[in-house]
Formats: C-alpha cells, structure tokens, sequence
C-alpha cells in the first residue's frame, strides 16, 4: 500500500495521513470484518470521527449516523485508489456501528464485507 486518505463529506479530494513514499504491506482479506493497520495510519484516520467511544481491546464504536455520511477512506496502491465509503467501512452490528479498523504492530491486512463494494 502506498497511501492512505480520507474524504471527509463536503470533501472534493483526498486528504493524505500516511507518509509519501509509504510502502507498506497489506494482506486483503475477506474473510476479516476489520483492517489491521499501524498506529502511524489508524491513529489520524480514527481522529476523523467524532467522539468514538473505545470498548476495550483497541475497538472502537462511532455514531451511527456517519455511515449515511458521503466520506471514503481512500487505500492507495500505485497509481490505484480504493474508495470505500463511510457505509461499508462503519460496520453495523445490528445494534451498534464499529470503526471498523484496529491498531496493530504485526500482520496489517484490509479486511471487511465491503472488498465487493471498493470503487477505484
């Protein structure tokens, strides 16, 4: 992965919070609900979110209402852009959303239902 941004709703581009020249490596992984990333990039994403509510083990709840925001988390490859909007990258338990990402400092991979939804 060479990059990550956001799109903040209102946004009409892509904000960067890794380092340029980032290189990376991800494993994509359906079979996971969440992505497993460094501190360096899951530390600036998770502070675009409004008063997330940490619920143990490096997971965190956000509000509901930001899936039906028009943002994307932006995962950059080269010259490829993975965009995948708040709805699919907030993830609905049936009672409560999750950010639906944690920190780790081995094995960083993308996971989530959403790998059938990315635009680019």
């Amino acid at each position: 992965m060479t990059g990550v941004g956001i799109t903040p709703p209102g946004a009409t581009s892509s904000t960067l919070i890794t380092p340029v020249g980032l290189q990376q490596g991800v494993f994509p992984d359906s079979g996971s609900t969440f992505c497993y990333l460094p501190a360096f990039i899951f530390n600036p994403l998770l502070a675009y979110f409004p008063n997330p509510v940490a619920m143990g083990g490096g997971l965190y709840t956000v509000d509901c209402s930001l899936r039906l925001e028009a943002g994307t988390i932006d995962f950059m490859f080269g010259n490829t852009t993975i965009h995948v909007s708040y709805y699919e990258f907030l993830w609905f338990d049936g009672v409560q959303c999750w950010f639906a990402a944690q920190a780790v400092t081995n094995t960083y991979l993308l996971g989530g239902s959403y790998f059938l939804s990315w635009t680019i």
